[in-house]
């Protein structure tokens, strides 16, 4: 116990050298490991960013990318596609506009230095969701009277955070920050703010809307007026962010493929059931 004390102290004191290190490691989990949806996902945003905007329209309507998945919600790809836009104007954008080019090259090259500048450009939006996911952890610490220290580093040491966020690159980080944002939100202000930022969440990756119904019900007192209210402020950002795209493309790549479908069916080959 005395061993474990002391090391969680040493961890969560302010120290200059300590962040120095945990953004050198950072750093190096950034541009050495790779996760080929990084690659997948950013492929199609970079659609957008060259004026692709529906960007389930288009793969559609191609036969030659029709195969190439888009089971993210707009918002991430929009986001992301602006993202990807800043880079072009500043001749920076890194990524391949040649499918058969899709899990290989990074800057026009398949390895060394310019290929992992390149995974480190993709990753800086993951970077970004880390860092606000921070101080907002650390915002919800003071609020519940919590060790923020300690707070911080659950939060910036969590090994499924370094692995999706830094590592992989999956887009996860995003929607945890926006549902700590929720839950300062609902220390801070209402939950009307609460529903609402966890249907932000929801525009990035659609497990978050998992979450609506069950912290509806909670926040109801289980009224059920009140439930239901609070329960289509959750889905109001989700279904707005998805007005433009609605049709039968956005509707089967994103709600009929992969996870999303788990959410309608009983069954999924190589998955585990995911009952409604």
């Amino acid at each position: 116990m005395d061993w474990s004390q002391t090391t969680v102290a040493w961890l969560t004191a302010p120290s200059k050298p300590l962040l120095a290190l945990y953004g050198i490691l950072a750093a190096g989990f950034m541009v050495c490991f790779l996760q080929g949806d990084v690659l997948y996902n950013a492929f199609v945003a970079n659609a957008l960013a060259l004026g692709h905007v529906n960007v389930y329209s288009y793969f559609q309507s191609h036969p030659a990318i029709r195969y190439i998945d888009t089971v993210m919600p707009p918002l991430f790809y929009v986001v992301t596609g602006a993202y990807l836009k800043l880079l072009m104007l500043i001749h920076l954008d890194p990524v391949s506009s040649n499918p058969a080019d899709l899990y290989l090259r990074l800057f026009g090259h398949h390895k060394g230095i310019q290929f992992s500048l390149g995974l480190l450009a993709l990753k800086i939006p993951n970077l970004a969701a880390v860092i606000a996911g921070l101080f907002l952890s650390r915002r919800l610490a003071l609020l519940t009277d919590a060790d923020e220290e300690v707070v911080s580093l659950l939060w910036v040491a969590s090994p499924a955070l370094i692995v999706t966020a830094l590592m992989q690159a999956q887009n996860d980080a995003i929607p945890a920050a926006i549902t700590l944002a929720a839950l300062v939100a609902l220390k801070t202000k209402s939950p009307v703010w609460t529903m609402l930022l966890l249907g932000l969440a929801a525009c990035f990756k659609s497990y978050a809307l998992v979450l609506v119904p069950v912290t509806a019900l909670l926040l109801s007192n289980r009224n059920v007026l009140t439930t239901i209210r609070y329960g289509l402020l959750g889905i109001i950002p989700p279904a707005v962010a998805a007005l433009p795209f609605l049709g039968s493309a956005f509707i089967g790549r994103v709600l009929g493929a992969h996870d999303g479908n788990t959410l309608f069916g009983t069954s999924y080959t190589g998955r585990l059931p995911t009952h409604l």
